[in-house]
């Protein structure tokens, strides 16, 4: 499974959680798909999972990102089964 951020948005609110990270996945032998997940999401599935997937890496790096930087994390990849 690869997992490529593709995008960032910050939320109309301002709410600081609400932060949106979209994604490509691309698993092999499956059609790649899309998706979001805030940041407010991905810290709670931090705390829950286990670090054994590229979904679990993506969302510990947006965790692990100041605010500031968050636009350096378009194009990261992360892979894992």
């Amino acid at each position: 499974m690869k997992i490529t951020i593709t995008a960032h948005t910050a939320a109309e609110s301002g709410d600081k959680e609400s932060h949106r990270f979209h994604f490509l996945v691309e698993d092999d032998g499956t059609e790649a798909r899309t998706d979001s997940i805030t940041l407010r999401t991905a810290r709670v599935f931090v705390r829950e999972l286990a670090n054994h997937t590229g979904l679990d890496a993506m969302m510990r790096k947006i965790v692990a990102t100041s605010e500031s930087e968050y636009g350096t994390l378009i194009g990261a990849r992360f892979e894992g089964r």
